[in-house]
């Protein structure tokens, strides 16, 4: 808030180059979408502590909702996606929340953009057993260190400040991830690749 009020303040108070003008209009629209953002994931990770038994349940069919996601990625500029394996039949589908089985597949497909390093995402599914799919996710970038892997779900946790920053995150996307699976009584476990990039093995409710 104080960056987007600091811009318009300078805007409104000098007589600028329109250069300047342009690249304060830019810094401070950069702050609205951080602000919106953070708005947005604050929002939805109230709702899933707060409100969870409040969430409509129905069928979920999760390559639906990671192909819309997909298609999404494919719009954004080429230094701001990677590429995406999916192995998820067609008939996959899940007893859930649409907006958050979307808001973990969504967040993890994210997060690997912005801070993996790597070029390929790996999604695939089978079925665990009567009552759960276990959901493979990976990518094949650099990992992060050992000393990490237990912090990484816990909100506003940063690996890197400035590069998160940077990349506009909110620090909330993994903490939403965990807590949209725990409220589907699902589990989600995190490790390094032995090959590089890092990996969530995820249990979610087949449809009964």
């Amino acid at each position: 808030v104080q960056s987007i009020r600091g811009c318009f303040e300078t805007l409104l108070d000098n007589e600028l180059p329109k250069e300047t003008e342009r690249h304060l209009m830019e810094s401070g629209y950069q702050s609205a979408m951080r602000l919106s953002n953070l708005l947005e994931d604050v929002t939805l990770i109230t709702r899933i502590t707060d409100a969870k038994a409040t969430l409509p349940i129905c069928p979920v069919n999760v390559k639906d909702v990671i192909d819309g996601i997909c298609e999404e990625v494919a719009q954004y500029k080429p230094e701001n996606r990677m590429r995406i394996h999916v192995d998820v039949a067609d008939n996959v589908a899940v007893e859930g929340n649409r907006q958050l089985i979307d808001a973990i597949f969504r967040n993890l497909i994210n997060n690997a953009i912005a801070y993996s390093g790597g070029r390929d995402i790996y999604i695939s599914a089978i079925e665990e057993n009567s009552d759960f799919y276990k959901f493979d996710f990976y990518d094949n970038g650099s990992g992060v260190e050992a000393k990490h892997l237990d912090k990484i779900f816990e909100r506003f946790y940063r690996i890197d400040k400035g590069r998160s920053r940077a990349a506009g995150g909110t620090g909330l996307g993994l903490s939403i991830v965990k807590n949209s699976i725990q409220v589907h009584q699902g589990e989600i476990h995190i490790s390094n690749q032995p090959s590089g990039g890092l990996r969530f093995d995820i249990l979610l409710p087949s449809l009964q």
